[in-house]
């Protein structure tokens, strides 16, 4: 198994587990996993439709302490050409805090604070 392989087993898995979360009322996030020369072990996270995620609800209670305010949740910046979305915090990650998909893809990156408070003109 190898990166390229278990990305693509991943992608697709998302693909089946969006209709089966969907039939369920629930929405699917695909959180990458692990894999080594042998197999490939994917981590999904399931939540309720409409329900914020822990990332979201910890950047609007910490988003002061990194020079962000509550409502920044959601706006968008650029980064090397890219269009991201603030979607949380996660506040053990000292070095990259900030997590935001990617508009195009939907993928999630982390951010470090200061990068995020410059693209958003602070």
């Amino acid at each position: 198994m190898d990166r390229r392989r278990a990305r693509v087993l991943g992608t697709e898995l998302e693909t089946v587990l969006a209709e089966f979360a969907a039939k369920n009322g629930l929405e699917v996030e695909n959180k990458g996993g692990k894999f080594d020369s042998l197999s490939f072990a994917p981590k999904f996270e399931f939540r309720e439709v409409g329900v914020e995620s822990r990332e979201a609800l910890d950047f609007k209670s910490e988003a002061h302490y990194y020079g962000l305010e509550p409502t920044d949740l959601g706006r968008e910046f650029m980064s090397n050409g890219k269009t991201f979305r603030i979607t949380g915090l996660k506040t053990r990650n000292r070095t990259m805090p900030i997590i935001a998909e990617n508009v195009v893809n939907g993928r999630s990156y982390k951010f470090r604070s200061e990068n995020v408070k410059m693209a958003l003109s602070r």
